[in-house]
């Protein structure tokens, strides 16, 4: 029809609307080989492989509200499936599988709003919430509000492994993760 009908009129005349198209994607299997970026850092010499990470800090207007928060992150995982991975020693090496998405990426709320140095606080937290990934069991990703009190504002501390993101995925992340919880809300 587009090459009969040159113009938006003689193709809306001809225009049908049809069902969506469900295509299923195959199972998963329980395991699969590494990439070779993957291979790559598994052959480096590290003592904490878990705390391989980047993270965001990030200011918001207001606070978060928690339910669509966890709620946001938990869709997120689902949309980007390297935050549901997990890696275990094999035989010969590391593999690779997709946890179940329950908990693929976690949320907690910090209260600081009685800490007198607010950035020493926060760093203090993060390096917690740093240290806390997992590659076997996970979580990748975890996502933490520092309420900061009426006076000052809170941050959201975003911090994933660089397995499940890198420097050009966070931009994709955040307006995902900004337009799902836009969306609960």
């Amino acid at each position: 029809h587009l090459m009969e009908k040159q113009t938006i009129a003689a193709l809306a005349a001809v225009a049908q609307t049809a069902a969506p198209a469900i295509i299923a994607a195959p199972p998963a299997p329980a395991t699969f080989e590494l990439t070779p970026v993957q291979r790559w850092f598994f052959d480096q010499p590290m003592p904490e492989r878990h705390h391989w990470n980047q993270s965001v800090l990030l200011e918001l207007d207001t606070p978060p509200r928690d339910a669509p928060m966890r709620q946001a992150l938990g869709r997120l995982a689902g949309r980007h499936a390297s935050l549901r991975l997990r890696f275990a020693p094999h035989a010969g090496g590391w593999r690779q599988r997709y946890d179940d998405g329950r908990q693929a990426v976690t949320y907690a709320r910090v209260d600081l709003a009685g800490e007198a140095d607010l950035v020493a606080a926060i760093a203090r937290e993060s390096a917690a919430v740093h240290a806390s990934l997992n590659l076997e069991h996970g979580p990748l990703m975890r996502a933490v509000w520092f309420d900061a009190g009426m006076e000052r504002r809170g941050r959201m501390l975003l911090v994933c492994h660089h397995l499940a993101v890198g420097a050009v995925s966070w931009r994709l992340l955040l307006e995902d993760l900004r337009h799902i919880y836009q969306s609960l809300e």
